[in-house]
């Protein structure tokens, strides 16, 4: 661990003298004012936060801080102050991590005069021991000489909880910069060393927070990190910064499983360091704690273990799932399920999981069912019930349970669009298309809910679902999709059946006519598909099948001109690009130049990119 202890008035003066020989006829106070604005600070984190904030959900963290009665005495306003110096840390803390450090308490604090940060900090482990938050933080008395280390001004243990930190009003600082920039104004004197006091002040917080996140000291003294104080740090390297996410993921684990995963992702962290950049001692010695770290003796300041391993595994839980690594996230969440029983969220994740690993088993059924009963149950715990019954081919099981979702949703003045938005995707696999449209005008005007309004307009007009009654389209779907399985596997007699059935249980809608549209074309009978898919179109002119067969039968029959009209209705009613390649592929083997080329023309308006060489 390096020390600088050369006065800061020899330091100021020897940069002063060599200025002077370098400035030619420049007067004293333009000398000194430049050097003056060299060694203010920007300040740390000096982007507005607003700016910066990452898109995902920040993670308050909680932090208690006590003020012992010396730092009281030398700093006015100290609450006040000490606030401001969160709130400057966040600056760093929300861009960087997603984290948000939230002062809950602050508290005065009887401890006694030391010289030593080492006794202060056994001192407010011994007072508070950090229950029902993150961090306990310790402010004590300024320091008489003029402190350039960050270990000077503040200690903490490697992951653990508390941090003792020094003030920063310092005489003899201010006395070396008053005597060194002599011809300055007062204002000017003023604003450096306020600026000076407020950078150390931010950069000392973050440096041992830090430590206390597993960070490592690092050689060059541009990044916050270093151990010796500067006024151009600003920010954490690149390294700091992922070995501080390591961390911050495993934060507060204590069970056996979480606490090797840790070590053994934060030791990956460590030896990714560029070796020019980390100090080598303080490498080597994180490197040799992560087997203390592994095993549970390194000293973690957690909370109970129960609540802290619970929190843990579920983000890591959720980490998983987000990479598509669901077999690791059963690994995790399937214990403690079994464990937190009257714990929703568990629950709730145990579902989502399940869902994606076993759909159609009846104990992911049963799972799920025991999560979405629970008070505060989590409405996307419903989503992934839901999305069980659908992969069990079970619409109606699914509505019923997508039933109170909404309301609940309406209530929550939390509620995002993306969870609109899963609520309309859930409603448009389902078939209860009315419903998809009505969440997706309460879900924005993003990409996502464009794309959903499209899948709607796109199955009621490959599915028929015109003239039928909102609250039976997903049974109307269902039972399409059913019979239109059956003409694409030739089951022709199976298929009038089901589509004789349809037509008494629907009356009015068109889906028999589409049916009897599809069969002929399937049976190949030109007469009889242009009689059948002509009833289809006239029945609901926005179905897309009538008219493509409608004019493919033109195409056979040389009749080109209508051919072209049939399929261009077909081609401008379909949303996803399907038929647009199969018509492309039509007019390629009918040697049709002229069609091809204007159709792929306005695909390419239409969709933005090349309709390719087909094939039928």
């Amino acid at each position: 661990m390096r020390r600088v202890r050369a006065p800061i008035g020899l330091l100021l003066g020897s940069l002063l003298v060599a200025a002077s020989f370098l400035a030619g006829c420049r007067t004293t106070e333009d000398i000194q004012r430049d050097y003056a604005k060299k060694i203010t600070p920007t300040g740390v984190g000096a982007t507005p936060v607003a700016d910066t904030v990452p898109e995902k959900a920040i993670r308050p963290m909680k932090v208690r801080v006590w003020v012992d009665g010396d730092y009281q005495r030398q700093t006015l306003r100290w609450e006040d102050k000490i606030l401001a110096q969160f709130d400057r840390a966040n600056r760093v803390f929300i861009p960087q991590f997603g984290v948000r450090l939230d002062v809950v308490e602050v508290k005065p604090w009887d401890n006694a005069s030391s010289d030593s940060l080492e006794v202060h900090l056994r001192a407010l482990r011994a007072r508070d021991d950090g229950q029902g938050v993150d961090w306990v933080v310790g402010f004590v008395s300024s320091v008489e000489r003029v402190a350039t280390s960050h270990d000077q001004i503040g200690m903490a243990s490697y992951f653990g909880k508390h941090i003792a930190l020094r003030g920063m009003v310092s005489a003899a600082e201010t006395d070396a910069i008053h005597r060194t920039l002599d011809r300055l104004s007062t204002s000017e004197l003023d604003r450096v060393t306020r600026e000076r006091r407020l950078h150390k002040e931010t950069a000392a917080l973050l440096h041992e927070l830090a430590h206390t996140l597993g960070a490592i000291h690092e050689r060059s003294p541009d990044w916050l990190m270093s151990p010796v104080a500067d006024s151009k740090q600003v920010s954490f390297s690149a390294a700091s910064i992922r070995v501080i996410e390591v961390s911050l993921e495993f934060r507060g684990a204590t069970s056996s499983a979480l606490l090797k995963a840790w070590a053994r992702e934060y030791r990956a962290a460590i030896e990714a360091y560029p070796p020019d950049l980390a100090e080598s001692s303080s490498r080597e010695a994180a490197l040799a704690s992560t087997q203390a770290l592994a095993s549970g003796t390194v000293e973690l300041d957690t909370g109970p273990a129960s609540s802290g391993d619970t929190a843990s595994t579920v983000r890591q839980t959720k980490l998983k799932l987000d990479r598509g690594d669901v077999a690791g996230a059963w690994a995790l969440i399937e214990p403690l399920s079994r464990t937190a029983k009257d714990d929703p969220v568990v629950q709730g994740y145990a579902c989502h999981v399940a869902a994606q690993r076993a759909s159609r088993a009846e104990e992911t059924v049963t799972l799920c069912r025991a999560a979405v009963s629970m008070d505060q149950a989590m409405p996307s715990t419903r989503l992934a019930l839901a999305h069980v019954h659908l992969v069990r081919k079970e619409s109606t099981s699914a509505l019923q349970v997508l039933q109170p979702v909404e309301a609940v949703l309406e209530k929550d003045p939390g509620a995002g669009s993306d969870q609109w938005l899963a609520l309309g995707q859930t409603y448009q696999r389902a078939g209860a298309l009315t419903a998809a449209e009505r969440v997706a005008a309460k879900a924005g005007q993003g990409p996502a809910v464009q794309q959903l309004l499209r899948d709607c307009r796109q199955d009621r007009r490959r599915l028929a679902v015109f003239s039928v009654e909102p609250a039976r389209e997903a049974a109307y779907v269902e039972a399409m999709r059913t019979a239109q399985g059956e003409v694409e596997r030739s089951r022709l007699s199976k298929a009038r059946t089901l589509a004789r059935d349809l037509e008494k249980r629907f009356p009015g809608a068109p889906g028999g006519a589409l049916l009897g549209c599809l069969m002929e074309a399937k049976a190949s009978s030109l007469t009889k598909t242009q009689a059948a898919c002509a009833r289809a179109s006239a029945a609901a002119p926005e179905l897309i099948d009538p008219h493509y067969w409608l004019g493919l039968v033109s195409l056979q029959q040389n009749h080109w001109p209508e051919a072209r009209a049939e399929l261009t209705k077909a081609c401008d009613l379909d949303e996803s690009g399907d038929y647009w390649w199969r018509v492309g592929s039509w007019y390629q083997q009918t040697h049709d130049s002229k069609a091809l080329a204007e159709l792929r023309e306005r695909y390419r308006a239409r969709f933005g990119r090349e309709l390719l060489r087909a094939s039928r």
